[in-house]
């Protein structure tokens, strides 16, 4: 409670929009969060022991939630919202270390009926570039739904934010010692008409 209560405190102060995944909040929970959080907050709870994305929204900017679509199973949140003038579906991801493109097809199937721009945020379980987005690895992880999603970016015309704005760094999300492995399991893809609106966003600089 003290550790959730400390980084709620900070992120009030760092961002509009927190997205969190993987948070292990049941439905018995949501109103707590809420409370601690201090603002709007929208979930796709599962259980205390796995899964689960929320989105907490802060009240320092102009937006409004037109829907919001959770997955039972807790591995996605979809928010349909007015963002400062902006129609846009925001997507935030606990993708399964599984390799399965029928999740991924879903998602996207379900984003595209909005019709709206997309931002699309969270861990994905896969690397969009093995080259650059791996370290160490011997195979290419979760192949069949790695090429699901890049085959739902040109779909939807999506991009990979961070790689766009840089190119051939190398920077990974997630780490295992004994041996070292590193990846970049973790990523933003938006609409590729979102990009120039985002060239000063800060997490482009700190991700």
């Amino acid at each position: 409670y003290k550790k959730r209560k400390d980084v709620f405190q900070y992120y009030r102060q760092q961002c509009n929009i927190l997205c969190v995944v993987d948070t292990h909040f049941t439905g018995e929970m949501e109103n707590e969060i809420r409370n601690e959080w201090g603002f709007d907050a929208y979930f796709s709870s599962y259980s205390s022991k796995s899964r689960g994305v929320a989105i907490l929204i802060n009240n320092n900017f102009d937006i409004k939630v037109h829907e919001k679509i959770p997955d039972p199973n807790g591995n996605f949140l979809i928010i349909d919202a007015s963002i400062e003038n902006n129609r846009i579906t925001l997507i935030c991801i606990y993708g399964p270390n599984v390799d399965s493109p029928s999740f991924y097809q879903k998602v996207f199937n379900t984003a595209e009926n909005l019709n709206n721009e997309m931002i699309v945020v969270g861990d994905f379980n896969l690397v969009i570039d093995p080259a650059k987005d791996y370290y160490n690895y011997l195979h290419v992880n979760n192949p069949k739904a790695r090429e699901a999603v890049l085959d739902q970016m040109n779909i939807c015309n999506l991009a990979d934010v961070y790689r766009d704005f840089h190119p051939d760094q190398k920077r990974y999300t997630w780490r295992k010692t004994h041996p070292l492995k590193q990846a970049r399991l973790d990523f933003i893809l938006i609409s590729q008409s979102l990009v120039q609106k985002v060239q000063n966003c800060d997490i482009l600089s700190s991700y």
